[in-house]
């Protein structure tokens, strides 16, 4: 099942930011978990250059979370997680 886009608050967490997004069709809620990597660049960064490179592309993280979910990639607490490598296609 895809995700629905919501408009909810994002947290930070160690290391990396959260948001909720809902299934298609019910009321669940589903955390998306955008690890610092998939905003890092190689160079250092504080955490308001994180935030702000994360404000930038969280739209393309909601396609990608609902992409992952739609195939079944998410862990056995229900939480999509993207990382680095789902941004370079080391992950399928």
């Amino acid at each position: 099942m895809s995700l629905e886009r919501l408009d909810t608050e994002t947290l930070r967490e160690a290391q990396g930011f959260s948001f909720s997004m809902r299934i298609t069709g019910t009321h669940e809620n589903v955390r998306v978990f955008v690890a610092d990597d998939a905003l890092d660049d190689g160079m250092a960064r504080g955490l308001a250059e994180l935030r702000s490179q994360f404000d930038k592309d969280k739209q393309g993280f909601q396609d990608i979370a609902s992409a992952r979910h739609s195939h079944g990639r998410v862990a056995a607490n229900g939480t999509v997680t993207i990382t680095a490598a789902d941004l370079f296609g080391i992950i399928d």
